[in-house]
């Protein structure tokens, strides 16, 4: 089963991603979030939408050159932090490992950890 958090979320149109990386972070624009249970793992897919020139730059010089040095993801939004909270309390499976796909012009694909924010939010932690 798919949840996309997009639905949960009509009144807006897009959701800003905070990708930290070797060089700092930048924010990015997503049009879509899921979480899915795929085989043995959970798989928390963002599908990223660059909005304007700066972020289409910043998004290119991420994933083009440096997608091997993306340390974290940082989801500003409380409902996307309680959905993705009860769906995986719905689905628990210690056995389970989470994955990161990060979509922009191709499919990227990490493993990491979920953390929920304090300040209404989720962190994904990836690992190497």
């Amino acid at each position: 089963m798919i949840e996309t958090f997009k639905e949960l979320h009509e009144e807006k149109e897009k959701a800003c991603i905070e990708i930290w990386h070797k060089f700092g972070k930048d924010f990015i624009d997503a049009s879509d979030l899921q979480i899915e249970s795929q085989g043995d793992s959970t798989v928390f897919r963002i599908t990223l939408s660059p909005t304007n020139d700066h972020q289409i730059e910043d998004a290119n010089d991420i994933f083009f050159d440096n997608s091997h040095t993306i340390s974290e993801i940082i989801i500003h939004d409380e409902e996307v932090k309680l959905s993705a909270t009860e769906w995986l309390q719905a689905h628990p499976d210690p056995e389970h490992s989470l994955k990161l796909e990060l979509n922009y012009k191709k499919s990227y694909e990490f493993s990491a950890g979920l953390q929920p924010l304090e300040e209404d939010g989720l962190a994904l932690l990836v690992s190497y």
